[in-house]
């Protein structure tokens, strides 16, 4: 977030974020709604995958 916020020059937004993980066996990354993410425990365990689709997501709810 500090990094989104560097390169817009001011304080994010208020927003909410709600991450849902699932005890499936595949990567799943879906998003349910605009501030509503379900994910599977391997996507949260890929870190470059998660922090892409997180900064992805708060880039737009910022």
């Amino acid at each position: 977030m500090r990094e989104l916020e560097g390169e817009r020059g001011h304080r994010a937004r208020p927003f909410r974020l709600v991450i849902t993980e699932i005890p499936v066996a595949g990567v799943i990354c879906h998003r349910l709604a605009p501030d509503h993410l379900l994910i599977s425990g391997r996507f949260r365990a890929d870190e470059a995958a998660c922090r892409a689709a997180l900064r992805a997501l708060l880039a737009e709810l910022y």
